[in-house]
């Protein structure tokens, strides 16, 4: 079966200081050919214009001034850090804090990541081609770029703030609390009982005195079963004993500020 072969067209502009390490070059139509794997076996750095679909799986990325995760390619930020100050196509590699303009390649080291340029529709001879850059020969994490997976997690996302999820938790010996996406707390832990009283400071503070709690002491005889909450804030409550017991477990539950 005849494979459909690539158009390709120069940019108008090339400026090229490092052409011989292979990065950063126009590719042309025979750099693909019949048999080329759709330019799989390109060097890096290599760009064409384009009418069709070039696969990120392989490493092609579509230019179109977005950023781009310098961790699932590596070597082509690396090298793109490597070149800043240098010319090529259209205009410089610059870093995020110098003034750049769409022709320009950006690298921010700062959360490694790059801008592709903006030449999207600028081939030499007007038509609406787009500009793909070789920028892996195999993709890192490429799931990440997999539409279908995106979609997934979008859902998943979507769903969570549906259902609630948990979003902070917190264990140190018998004192723990786990907080919810829309604010809800549950925390609680143990408490020693003295003189009849145990005081309690929360974990979280609540929004108001408006939560639940239980609470219960170690050990009891028959006439010292009767306990109760003799005070409470939303930061704070006291637990009253009748007697019996050296400590005390506690939970509470509520809504706090998130």
């Amino acid at each position: 079966m005849k494979k459909n072969r690539l158009k390709t067209i120069t940019p108008k502009k090339v400026i090229l200081k490092n052409e011989t390490e292979g990065y950063f070059i126009p590719c042309t139509e025979e750099d693909f050919g019949e048999n080329s794997g759709r330019g799989d076996s390109l060097p890096l750095g290599c760009y064409t214009y384009s009418g069709e679909f070039l696969d990120s799986h392989l490493g092609w990325i579509k230019s179109e001034g977005q950023w781009n995760s310098g961790e699932i390619y590596t070597t082509f930020y690396e090298t793109a850090v490597n070149k800043i100050g240098d010319d090529f196509a259209g205009g410089e590699i610059v870093n995020s804090t110098q003034a750049y303009t769409n022709y320009d390649l950006v690298v921010n080291t700062a959360n490694e990541t790059f801008r592709l340029p903006l030449l999207t529709g600028s081939a030499d001879d007007s038509s609406n081609l787009s500009l793909f850059f070789k920028a892996a020969n195999k993709v890192k994490n490429a799931e990440l770029l997999d539409v279908a997976t995106v979609m997934e997690q979008a859902v998943l996302r979507s769903q969570c703030e549906e259902v609630q999820c948990v979003v902070e938790t917190y264990q140190n010996g018998t004192s723990w609390y786990r907080v919810w996406s829309d604010g809800w707390c549950e925390q609680g832990g143990r408490a020693t009982i003295s003189s009849y009283f145990a005081n309690i400071t929360f974990l979280k503070q609540f929004l108001d005195t408006n939560y639940n709690i239980g609470f219960a002491q170690n050990s009891v005889s028959e006439d010292t079963y009767c306990a109760n909450v003799n005070s409470f804030t939303n930061s704070t409550m006291q637990l009253r004993f009748r007697g019996g017991g050296t400590f005390c477990f506690w939970q509470a539950c509520g809504y706090i500020e998130v």
